[in-house]
């Protein structure tokens, strides 16, 4: 993944760039856009995640605390066409890594799904 050694040589320098980006691409909805937009932005949290298991404790709490939102209206948002990306998504950042790492996303995916906007849960 080219975001897994853009993160892990640089840290969160680039985080700031990105951050506007990934949140626009994943809360893309529009027909003919967001299959591509959320493709993009799951493999850019991926990578980011990927790459931030050297980071200090304390730039991994606040990644985590700008991702939790964002991976949640990226839940929110997914649709048939992309529940594959982001199942890849949460395979890759996950894959050989430390669980307890990954407290804050379990957290998230053990939420009410039924409390979220949009969506399968809402759409069905």
């Amino acid at each position: 993944l080219h975001f897994q050694g853009l993160f892990r040589n640089f840290g969160d320098t680039f985080l700031p760039v990105y951050k506007p980006h990934v949140e626009r691409l994943v809360a893309d909805t529009a027909h003919d856009t967001h299959d591509y937009s959320q493709r993009v932005g799951a493999e850019i949290i991926a990578g980011l995640v990927r790459g931030s298991k050297n980071w200090p404790y304390e730039k991994v709490t606040a990644m985590w605390e700008w991702l939790c939102p964002v991976l949640r209206t990226a839940l929110n948002n997914m649709t048939v066409e992309t529940v594959e990306d982001w199942g890849t998504c949460f395979a890759t950042m996950s894959q050989d890594r430390d669980p307890r790492q990954f407290h804050p996303l379990f957290e998230l995916l053990m939420e009410d799904p039924l409390r979220g906007v949009g969506g399968s849960f809402n759409d069905a």
